[in-house]
């Protein structure tokens, strides 16, 4: 359990900033207090960090093995909080938002802490502005990794495909997709988000496309409005056009939603978007792709490749 006390020297603490934690999927995280402290990823430091330290977590913040949560957007959209991460938006009151909400004294000037990525620039220990994912399941022996400066080419077997991505942001716009020969007629901006487990989120026309019953003979909605289909459901591959390349995500990825409650029926991978959010490309995207994050500020975008 990280303790600001502990560091060497013991972390400052920004006194009268508190914060909350949200998410688009909606809120989870909890609140706290913001110190200032390195932070560490194997041998990637960041000095002189805005870190939140948790004193509450909500019910439905994610358990397990580990220190919190890693914010790896642009600036003003994520950042690291020890134990909760997103945007440190100072207000002279509480407002929710997106991604977090700070309350401070009116007396303390509005601040917009660098993010992880933005500190190593800075710190001019990387050579290349990005990172890079390799979630690869299959390698035998690999361990998942995320990767600070380089793009390292033994990862990935043939050419990266590029898309930019919209200003201060990991969302490429208009991804089309396509199934079994048909084009949907219907582009959707879709966020890749590293942190959204085994799910994928689309319009309601997109997943109405996928799971047609020409595509899954054995879909259908639940009263919650999730799409569940038969486990041992064999569901097609999901192509989608991603900037200059198309991707696809292999069938057997697609029916790992997690059982739902009837009897020898499953989640669907591709869920329905809840009104007013964004679609998002997640756990089976990564698991089939090696991609690599550029935050170079004149031309940000995110690469792709099959892996080696």
């Amino acid at each position: 359990m990280y303790d600001p006390k502990k560091s060497n020297p013991p972390a400052p603490v920004q006194k009268r900033l508190n914060y909350t934690v949200s998410y688009g999927g909606g809120r989870f995280g909890g609140y706290g207090y913001l110190v200032k402290d390195s932070v560490s990823i194997g041998n990637a430091v960041a000095h002189s960090m805005t870190v939140g330290v948790a004193t509450t977590l909500g019910p439905n913040f994610p358990q397990g093995n580990s220190d919190g949560i890693m914010g790896l957007g642009f600036q003003g959209t994520a950042n690291s909080f020890g134990k909760l991460l997103k945007r440190v938006t100072p207000r002279r009151r509480f407002a929710h938002s997106e991604t977090a909400t700070v309350y401070r004294d009116s007396r303390i000037p509005a601040i917009q802490p660098r993010t992880f990525m933005e500190i190593l620039v800075a710190q001019g220990g990387l050579d290349l502005p990005v990172f890079t994912t390799n979630f690869n399941p299959t390698a035998k022996g690999i361990v998942p990794t995320i990767e600070f400066g380089k793009i390292d080419r033994s990862k990935y077997s043939g050419e990266l495909s590029t898309a930019p991505v919209k200003s201060g942001s990991w969302i490429v716009e208009d991804v089309i997709f396509e199934v079994n020969g048909f084009t949907a007629l219907y582009n959707q901006s879709m966020l890749f988000d590293t942190g959204a487990a085994s799910l994928m989120y689309a319009d309601a026309p997109l997943t109405d496309f996928y799971y047609h019953h020409r595509n899954v003979p054995s879909a259908t909605k639940s009263t919650d409005g999730h799409w569940i289909v038969d486990c041992d459901a064999a569901l097609p591959d999901l192509s989608m056009r991603i900037g200059n390349g198309t991707v696809v995500v292999p069938g057997k990825l697609m029916n790992n939603g997690g059982p739902a409650e009837e009897r020898n029926r499953c989640w669907g991978t591709l869920q329905t978007t809840k009104p007013g959010t964004i679609g998002n490309v997640a756990g089976p995207f990564f698991t089939s792709h090696f991609v690599v994050f550029n935050q170079d500020p004149a031309a940000p975008s995110i690469s792709y490749a099959s892996y080696a």
